[in-house]
Parts: structure tokens; C-alpha cells; sequence
């Protein structure tokens, strides 16, 4: 990178990442510089009166510690003289995600022919980059290649060819509340492992008037179930959003609705699962591992356990979500980009990057010292092995933000309806 490469925060799947970006001065070789620390703590703003989506008004507050969220500080307002505004959410692009592209200082990169050389990219954009030849596939020639976990590889796989190196990625468990389980009479024999137990436990949790699980009214927490009777979004190149196996999943999400038993977070006063989780609102909440970072920050006395999400009808589900790093196709330093990432993706490196930053590490080679590391989280990486992720299309994120809108009234909508729409608009990207 002859130099001149620095490295800036820009977290996509956790607090104290950061990307490279070419400077005009010379800088040391590989200079790395990042701020922030494990947890997310050092990413909280406040909220507007309004939420990301204009719909209802809420009292300038100060917002729990969410990494998935990309926020911008703006000029003074509120409590404390800060403001924030949500840009982009980075786990998936938020509820409104199709709007989720690259930074702006990247897009223009590519527009003036000076990208970066290294950046990150995340999996909706993708498939965008790789069909307009903005970036280089260079996967096969890291010697640590067959390291990664092969679901992660597919995310960042165009056309048959694996692109770029995951970067660290999450999945989604089970977070429990240790103190509502067991005012409830519940133990860890109780601990749900597949459908009929988490409606049993769900029951017994709701019974005191508390809500016994939340997630957020998207594909991003629901096609875990969808997953989980069997179902995904692509098979074999082909659209399968309407499948028996997805209307099961998301009938059986219905179900407990109807019961009481789900709520979504907004409907309990609360941002997302992490908050309502932490402020004891709900019971359980279905979140990825980044919610660890928060509650720590946040609501440190809240004692909880994470889990496998319980199984469905046909076996084990759960999704990842994941960033890579992109290299420019046009790179004038592609050799010492390609060492770089390697360098980046080595055990040591990753291992070092769990632990400062709390994120898991994309190289299966250290699954079990990282479970060791942090058994108190080993559920979110025993996920890794049977984990869906975005599929790897050109506009799938258009598709999903209409699909997460349509899920906002899973209620009292019917599944198949909502599939059978998703599947015509999945259909219509699909080459």
C-alpha cells in the first residue's frame, strides 16, 4: 500500500473496528489506529424526539449502547449537547435497509477511480460491487483460505467465485433473564430446545404479566424460525421465499403473538431487544452476540444466559451476519492488500481482535480457544455450524426492507401472503 494506508473506526458488526483508507501523505506502513473499546458503550448518543423512521415522538434520551447501528453525531441538542443521527444500520441496513451502501468517501472512491485499497463490505452490497467489477476476488490466494467457515464464504461468493475474507461476523441465541427464570420456577433442565419448550417456558414467563420474548419485526430476527422448520430465502439459484417450510416458520411466530407471548420491542417502550431485555421489559430477546457489549455498558445488574436458539420442526437454524474486507479492483497495491488481510484474518489476529473489541473471530481454526475465552457466549459460535446468512444478491436488501416492513404486521397478516409478495420480489433480482 507503498505506505500510505491508515486505518479509521467504522464498526460494522461491533464496537472499535475500523477500515482502511488511502491517505495522501505517507504514513508508516500498515499504521493502524483504533478507538473505542470491548463493549459499546463508547458509541452511545442520544435519540432523536423521533424515531429513524419518523413515526412516532419520543423524548430526547440517551440511547443504549447498540453497535449494529451506525450513528453520527450531529450539532448540540439534547441532553449532554449531543445529538445523533442514525445513517445506516450495519447489521443488515436497517429497517429501511435497502437505503445501506458503502460510506460516501468509498462511493466516490470508486466513482474518481481512487478507492480505497481495503474497506470493509457488508453482505447486501456485495453482490452490487462484485457485479460492477469494483472489487477483486482474491479469497484463493490467502494461505489461510480453507481457515474461514464456509457459510461466511458463501456470503461473499458471486457467480461461483469467493471474493473477499469475512472479517468477524454474529449469530442469533437466546438471551435469558436469570431472575424472571427462576422468579417463574424455571431451571437450567428448562432451558428450551425446541419449539413446544419455548412456548412452555414462554408461558410460564408471561405469567406474571412480564413479556417473555422480543425481537425486532424483521427477517433479520424472524427467519430464524424460518430457518429452523427448514426453509431460506435461496435454493440452488432459485427463489424459495413461499415455501410450506417458511409459512410454517412464520405461523408459528403468529402463534405466539396471538398468545402474548412475543412482542415487539417498540410495543414495550423500548428501541430494540436489547433494550427491552435490559430494562427487564421482556423476559428473553433473540440477539446477536453484540448485545453482550451492550449490557455490560448499560444494565450491568442484569444477570442473564445465553442459549442455542431452541430447534423447529426440522432441526437447528439460526443467521450470521458478517462484513468482509473488500479489496479495490483497481488497487495499485493489491500484493501488500492481500498480506494485509491475511495478516488480519491470522489466529493471533483474530483472537486479538475478540478480545479488545468483542467480536467472533471468522476463522474456524479458533472456535474452541474463543469458546474458552468466553464461554459465557460459546452459544453464539456453536451457531456457526448450521447459521443461513443474506444471500448474496444485487438488490436483496431492497427486497428485505420490504419484507421486514410487511413483517411489522405478522400479527394480523397472514404468512403466506407476506411470503407470496417477498417471493415475487425476490424473483424479479434474481439473474
Amino acid at each position: 500500500m507503498n505506505g500510505d494506508t491508515d486505518v479509521h473506526p467504522h464498526p460494522p458488526t461491533g464496537p472499535g473496528d475500523h477500515r482502511l483508507r488511502r491517505r495522501a501523505r505517507p504514513r508508516r506502513l500498515w499504521r493502524i489506529r483504533v478507538r473505542g473499546r470491548r463493549g459499546d458503550g463508547d458509541r452511545r448518543c442520544h435519540r432523536h424526539d423521533r424515531d429513524h423512521r419518523g413515526r412516532r415522538r419520543r423524548r430526547l434520551r440517551r440511547r443504549p449502547g447498540d453497535p449494529h447501528r451506525l450513528l453520527r453525531r450531529g450539532r448540540d441538542e439534547g441532553r449532554r449537547g449531543r445529538r445523533c443521527r442514525l445513517v445506516g444500520d450495519l447489521r443488515h441496513g436497517g429497517r429501511g435497509a435497502g437505503r445501506l451502501r458503502p460510506q460516501p468517501g468509498v462511493a466516490q472512491g470508486f466513482a474518481a477511480n481512487s478507492a480505497p485499497d481495503i474497506f470493509y463490505v457488508g453482505t447486501e452490497a456485495f453482490a452490487g460491487l462484485a457485479a460492477n467489477g469494483s472489487i477483486q476476488p482474491y479469497v484463493d490466494q490467502l494461505a489461510n483460505k480453507d481457515s474461514f467457515y464456509p457459510t461466511l464464504i458463501e456470503s461473499f461468493t458471486y457467480d461461483g467465485t469467493p471474493y473477499c475474507a469475512p472479517k468477524d461476523f454474529s449469530t442469533l441465541a437466546l438471551v435469558i433473564n436469570d431472575d424472571l427464570w427462576s422468579a417463574a420456577g424455571l431451571t437450567e433442565a428448562d432451558y428450551p430446545t425446541d419449539w413446544a419448550g419455548l412456548q412452555s417456558v414462554a408461558e410460564k414467563l408471561s405469567a406474571g404479566g412480564t413479556t417473555a420474548l422480543t425481537f425486532g419485526p424483521e427477517w433479520h430476527r424472524m427467519g430464524a424460525f424460518m430457518a429452523q422448520a427448514g426453509g431460506a430465502l435461496v435454493e440452488d439459484s432459485a427463489a424459495v421465499v413461499d415455501s410450506p417450510a417458511n409459512v410454517e416458520g412464520l405461523t408459528y411466530v403468529k402463534s405466539l403473538m396471538e398468545a402474548g407471548l412475543v412482542k415487539y420491542p417498540a410495543d414495550i417502550g423500548a428501541g430494540w431487544g436489547g433494550e427491552a431485555f435490559g430494562t427487564q421489559a421482556a423476559a428473553m430477546t433473540i440477539e446477536g452476540n453484540w448485545v453482550v457489549g451492550a449490557l455490560q455498558n448499560d444494565y450491568p445488574d442484569v444477570p442473564y444466559t445465553v442459549v442455542e436458539l431452541p430447534a423447529g420442526p426440522v432441526g437447528k437454524g439460526t443467521l450470521q451476519f458478517t462484513n468482509c474486507w473488500g479489496i479495490a479492483a483497481d488497487s495499485d497495491s493489491s500484493a501488500e492488500a492481500i498480506n494485509l488481510v491475511e495478516f488480519l484474518t491470522s489466529d493471533e489476529q483474530q483472537m486479538t481482535f475478540a478480545k479488545e473489541f468483542g467480536v467472533m473471530p471468522s476463522v474456524s481454526t479458533v472456535a474452541d480457544q474463543w469458546a474458552a475465552e468466553f464461554p459465557e457466549q460459546a452459544a453464539f459460535i456453536a451457531g456457526a455450524e448450521y447459521a443461513q446468512g443474506v444471500p448474496p444478491v444485487e438488490g436483496v436488501s431492497d427486497v428485505l426492507a420490504d419484507f421486514n416492513a410487511q413483517l411489522e404486521t405478522l400479527a394480523t397478516s397472514d404468512p403466506g401472503t407476506i411470503l407470496t409478495s417477498v417471493q415475487g420480489n425476490l424473483e424479479a433480482i434474481l439473474p
